[in-house]
This record gives structure tokens, sequence and C-alpha cells, in this order.
């Protein structure tokens, strides 16, 4: 018993020790990584761009994975990642009603770019994606137009994507005055790199080289 005393002794002091020091460390740990927050905040203070289209160029590195994931997350549905715009009900009743709206299941990384103090966002105008009916809760948000209609879809695009950027848009002028958010409706942007039309290497088919 006594034997049994003496080893439990050790133990417990050591035991108790490793509390201390793990107390002790916990708030060491905070200070420091706080200590660590400042220095790296302080350094990108010093290391940000001194004009206001240099300020947002580092903003939109660092906001356009947001401006990505926020648009994707207007897709109608996984099946359907389309941004759906409107409906036109079809003049014969036998037949679905037209789906209006974008596909953004491919959104490319320059659909999003820099002009001066504006940020851009291009893509199509909303066009045809599918006869059919829409169902789910989604649904319930997605205007019905009658048959023969011609709505402005391009106004129910921009108004359904300034919805989802909502925070951003009202944020970045409190950060960079006179900045702001544009939208084109004009297609998606060319890939990045690919070659222009009568630019070195890519020439129009009036100036290839014909066969003999």
């Amino acid at each position: 018993m006594e034997s049994q005393s003496q080893t439990s002794g050790p133990r417990a002091i050591l035991v108790l020790i490793g509390i201390v020091a793990m107390g002790m460390a916990v708030p060491a740990f905070f200070r420091w990584q706080v200590s660590l927050a400042e220095d790296n905040r302080d350094q990108i203070r010093r290391e940000s761009p001194t004009t206001a289209e240099g300020r947002l160029q580092l903003y939109l590195e660092l906001a356009s994975p947001g401006i990505h994931q926020a648009i994707s997350m207007s897709r109608f549905s996984a099946e359907r990642p389309w941004i759906v715009t409107h409906v036109v009900r079809s003049a014969d009743p036998k037949q679905p009603p037209a789906i209006y709206g974008v596909d953004i299941e491919d959104l490319p990384r320059n659909f999003v770019r820099q002009e001066g103090l504006d940020v851009v966002i291009s893509m199509p105008a909303p066009s045809l994606m599918a006869r059919d009916v829409l169902v789910g809760d989604n649904a319930m948000g997605v205007q019905v137009f009658p048959a023969g209609s011609n709505p402005e879809g391009v106004d129910i695009l921009e108004r359904r994507l300034r919805f989802a950027l909502n925070r951003m848009i009202d944020s970045l002028p409190k950060d960079i005055s006179a900045a702001r958010y544009r939208f084109e409706f004009t297609g998606w942007p060319e890939p990045e790199g690919s070659p222009q039309v009568g630019s070195e290497g890519s020439r129009a088919p009036s100036e290839l080289p014909q066969d003999q």
C-alpha cells in the first residue's frame, strides 16, 4: 500500500504540472497568434498599393474566388446549372413552356476583370435553355410570362447577379471610393491566352497559304 501511494504521488504531481503547463500554453499560444496576425496586417498595409486602381487590382485577386462561388450558387439546380431568368408559356397548351437563362456550369476564370475602377462581369444574354416545366422550391422565384411575351431577360439577369453579389457590391465603394460593379451581356470572354484572329500565330482565312 505504501509503495502504491509513493508511486501515485509523483504521477499526480506530473499530471498537475502537465495541466498547469497546458493552461499556461493556451494563453501564450493565443497571444502569439494575435501578434502574428497584427504583424501580417501591418505588413499588408505597408505593401498595399497606394492608388485606387492598384487597390482594386488587389481586391480582385482576393475577391475573385468569392465572386465565382456566389454566382455558381445562383444556379437553378445541379441538373440544371443555369441562372434561370424567366419562363414563357407556350401558345400550344400541349407544349411545355420555354425556359430562358444562362448556362454557368463552366464559368471561365476571366469572366471577371478590371477596367479602371470598374469590376466588370461578362456573360451572355439569356437564351433558350430548354422547353420543360420547372419544379422545386427554386421554381417559385422564377417569373412566368404569357405566350408571345418578349421580356427583357437582360434586366432580370442583372437583378439576379446583383442579388447574388449584394454584399460585395455594397462594400466595395466603402473600401475604394468610386469603384463599382458593372455587367456586360455580350458573351463569354475569349479564353485566356487564345490567339486573336489576324494576330501573330493566327491568321484570317484569306491570309492562309493556298495549296498549289
